[in-house]
């Protein structure tokens, strides 16, 4: 029985097809997040799932802009992802404490 080159062209496309998936989910999950809120009482009524923009420079008005809550204890533990509509005008500048960018979310 001869598994030759068919059975090793088909492992070796396998191969190849594995690490460009693999690249590709990991070029997505760096730039990604998926936010959900399992509260009960969400702060976003209309709003469960977020996708939420690691590389977004300047938030909009009336958009959703994502952020590392600190101080929010004993509700929240520091570092918890919140997610909140910028009803205000947006920024000219913003000071962020990652990376120097702001990371936006929109639904």
């Amino acid at each position: 029985m001869d598994h030759g080159p068919s059975q090793a062209r088909l492992r070796a496309e396998g191969v190849i097809l594995t690490v460009v998936l693999a690249i590709g989910f990991d070029m997505v999950a760096r730039r990604y997040r998926l936010g959900i809120d399992w509260q009960v009482e969400r702060c976003l009524p209309d709003t469960r799932v977020v996708l939420i923009d690691l590389r977004s420079e300047i938030p909009e008005r009336d958009g959703l802009i994502a952020f590392r809550g600190q101080g929010l204890a004993p509700i929240f533990p520091d570092g918890t992802q919140m997610v909140k509509i910028l009803v205000g005008p947006a920024p000219i500048s913003c000071r962020c404490h990652r990376h120097g960018r702001p990371s936006t979310a929109s639904r």
